[in-house]
C-alpha cells in the first residue's frame, strides 16, 4: 500500500491508531498551539520513603519545575500511550 503523507502528519501503527480513534491519547498530540484546548491527564504516583509530611512537601516544593518539565516531556514523547519507542 502507497500513503501520501503531508508534512506534520504521521503513520500509527494499528494499536495506537485505536487509541486515537477512542480518544484515549491523554493530550499527548495536543500541546495547545492549535487553539484545540486538549486536556493533558497526569498520573504521579510515585514511592516516598519519608519520616514526615513536611519534608515530603519541601521535596516537592523545591523541585516543582524540574517535576513539570520531566512529566510535560513524557507525556509530549507518548510514554503513557506506549509510544515513546517511535520517537
Amino acid at each position: 500500500m502507497i500513503a501520501q503523507v503531508h508534512a506534520g502528519e504521521m503513520i500509527l501503527p494499528k494499536a495506537q491508531a485505536d487509541q486515537v480513534r477512542s480518544g484515549n491519547v491523554g493530550g499527548v498530540f495536543g500541546s495547545g498551539r492549535s487553539g484545540g484546548g486538549n486536556a493533558v491527564n497526569v498520573t504521579h504516583a510515585p514511592v516516598i520513603n519519608a519520616i514526615d509530611g513536611a519534608s515530603v512537601a519541601r521535596f516537592y516544593k523545591n523541585n516543582e519545575k524540574q517535576l513539570v518539565r520531566r512529566l510535560n516531556d513524557a507525556a509530549r514523547r507518548g510514554v503513557n500511550l506506549g509510544m515513546s519507542r517511535l520517537s
